[in-house]
Formats: structure tokens, sequence, C-alpha cells
């Protein structure tokens, strides 16, 4: 779960992309990250420099909604074309605040669910170290993949989906 800005085109598009922000906020709060967005400080009116100090700021600095500085910044859609955006970005990068896509966070998020879900139900089939690695054989002949291979940590998400699908399989 990561504190999250969002970032993206904003000038010259209707209602400044608010509804594309928010979407954005939305699925990023939904993945239980929490998430900002500019249009939460900027007045709507502000020009393009006094709007640019003021996502800056709040993108750099902690401020008394949250406390803690960005964890990372999500990239919308269209943000290469975004003069603004791409200075944020630059700001982000060099201070070393995790620059990815929405997309991209939602992914991390999901692999992140996937795991848990995974060892969870993994869990529950063993009682000693013995039959852990008994169960790890298992799965790995199931998936079809080396023992080596057969570690939640390293999966991709469509290998812990199946790896999920299989464990509910053998819960039954």
């Amino acid at each position: 779960m990561a504190s999250l800005y969002v970032i993206g085109p904003v000038t010259g598009i209707p209602n400044d992309n608010r509804k594309a922000f928010e979407e954005a906020r939305d699925l990023l709060v939904d993945a239980n990250h929490s998430a900002f967005i500019p249009h939460a400080f900027v007045p709507s009116d502000a020009p393009w420099n006094e709007a640019m100090r003021i996502s800056i700021n709040h993108l750099t600095n902690p401020s008394p909604i949250r406390s803690v500085f960005f964890d990372g910044v999500a990239l919308l859609p269209g943000w290469e074309q975004s003069e603004g955006a791409r200075l944020e970005k630059a700001v982000a990068d060099a201070c070393g605040i995790t620059v990815k896509t929405v997309e991209e966070w939602l992914e991390e998020a999901r692999v992140r669910d996937l795991r848990s879900e995974c060892h969870k139900l993994f869990d529950r089939t063993w009682k000693t170290k013995d039959e852990r690695k008994d169960c790890y054989v298992r799965l790995s002949r199931k998936l079809g993949i080396t023992l080596g291979e057969c570690h939640f940590s390293t999966m991709s998400a469509e290998l812990l989906e199946r790896a999920l699908e299989i464990l509910k399989e053998d819960a039954r």
C-alpha cells in the first residue's frame, strides 16, 4: 500500500481532465493505495505556473492532509504530451520518488493480492517442513514448472492465477 500522487494531462482538456484523474484515484484506492489528485489542491482558475508550484509543492512535501511524503507517482495515459506532467515526473525522478503508470501500480497490487491468496490456501495444506516441500513439489508439477521456480514471490500474475485455481481445487 502506497501513498500516490496522480499526474497527467490537464491543460486544454475539458474540465481539466478531472474525470480521468478521479477514475484513476478511485481504482488506486480500491487497490488499497491512498491516492491524491492535483484537483484537490490546485484551484481550477490558477494560472499554469501557479498550478505547477502548488502541485510540485504537494508532490515533494508532507501536508496536514497526509503527514507523510508520497511513496510514488501514478502516471495517467497521455502524460508524455503534457508539459506539466513531464515536469512533475522529472521532479519525482530527481527526488527519488517511484514513478509508474496507473496500470503498473494496479498490476503490482493485483500480484500482491494474488500472492497473499495463494499463501493463505497453500499454508493450510502442510504441517511440517517435509509436508511443505511435498506440497511445493505437487504444485510445481501441476503448474508445469520446476521446483526452483515454484515460489509465490517470483511468480507472474498469470502463474499466480493458475496456482490459485489449483490450490482452490485441492482445497475442495
